[in-house]
């Protein structure tokens, strides 16, 4: 079955993201350029529509506070969301967290310079994001 990413990112009313969508298909551009651009455009867009979305119906998830609290940070969503975590479910999810320890299949190790990126030039560039988000600078590499 073909996504339809357009009417899935407005039916998330992230419609500033579909209309960048859009437009990158419209314009053609499959290659890094264009994937770079399209990243930043939906970034951009999601920083400048985060406010739309109410408090009470959404939740930011930083990737270093998931790494570091994952069980507490499924709570809060659950929370959120108005839906109990059930003993049953934590269970399973210490299970699955006991069998499948992060690193179990390996690690992935970036390599920047190989997609033609400047680490520093990116950082700076996608700044914005970050200060707004308030998500950490990771090692690359």
């Amino acid at each position: 079955m073909k996504r339809d990413i357009i009417t899935e990112l407005k039916a998330l009313r992230l419609h500033g993201m579909a209309a960048t969508w859009a437009d990158l298909i419209e314009q053609n551009k499959g290659e890094l350029d264009g994937s770079r651009w399209l990243i930043e455009q939906m970034l951009r867009a999601c920083v400048r529509d985060r406010e739309l979305l109410p408090a009470a119906q959404s939740i930011d998830v930083r990737f270093h506070e998931f790494n570091a609290d994952d069980l507490g940070t499924v709570q809060r969503i659950y929370n959120l969301a108005g839906q109990p975590l059930t003993a049953a479910l934590r269970s399973g999810m210490q299970q699955f967290i006991r069998e499948n320890p992060r690193g179990k299949e390996g690690k992935i190790a970036y390599d920047l310079a190989v997609l033609g990126l400047d680490e520093a030039e990116l950082r700076q560039r996608l700044r914005f994001y970050s200060e707004r988000f308030a998500t950490l600078d990771e090692r690359i590499g």
